[in-house]
């Protein structure tokens, strides 16, 4: 698979060494607060970058999450994407579109980061 960065006009404020790598059609986001209430909490496009996985919807970026809290990431049956951030569990639905390719890109930034950190 090709981990190359987009190119995209989509303003994200992105920092200046930041680039995109991913960029979903549009999806549901869910955030379960307490458990077992997953609950939806957005609707719009999910952006990987070398920096953050990021929800935007039309009103805003409801998630801003750096790759290096982003944990428990796992794939389900029905192409649904879990991960945890700032405590909260998180699920994207992917229909018609890999979630494992996600999930692949998220762990490939997380080492490439880890290693660029431990060398520097």
């Amino acid at each position: 698979m090709d981990y190359s960065p987009i190119r995209t006009e989509v303003r994200l404020g992105l920092a200046p060494e930041e680039k995109i790598y991913l960029i979903s059609r549009p999806r549901f986001l869910f955030k379960q607060e307490t458990f077992p209430n997953l609950r939806l909490f957005a609707f719009g496009r999910a952006f990987l970058t070398n920096r953050r996985l990021l929800f935007r919807t039309r009103i805003g970026i409801p998630l801003s999450a750096p790759l290096g809290a982003v944990g428990a990431l796992s794939v389900d049956p029905g192409d649904k994407l879990h991960f945890t951030y700032d405590g909260r569990l998180y699920r994207i639905p992917f229909r018609n579109e890999s979630a494992l390719k996600w999930f692949d890109g998220i762990h490939r930034l997380q080492d490439e980061a880890r290693n660029h950190k431990a060398a520097g």
